[in-house]
């Protein structure tokens, strides 16, 4: 399971696929919160002028 995730991971990095993705994703900027919906991350968030590594796909966990 923990190898599995790692695997889809690494694929992810090499298919360039962390920051872009096929479908409409709300992105979330892990420094100061800022939400940008689209298909790929910001490159510098408009907000904290963060990089682009500093987003991640928001997930809503209840």
């Amino acid at each position: 399971a923990h190898e599995e995730r790692y695997r889809a991971l690494l694929s992810n990095v090499e298919l360039k696929k962390v920051f872009e993705k096929a479908e409409e994703t709300t992105w979330e900027c892990r420094n100061c919160g800022h939400l940008v919906t689209g298909k790929k991350a910001p490159g510098i968030c408009p907000v904290c002028q963060h990089a682009q590594s500093y987003f991640e796909v928001r997930k809503e966990n209840y």
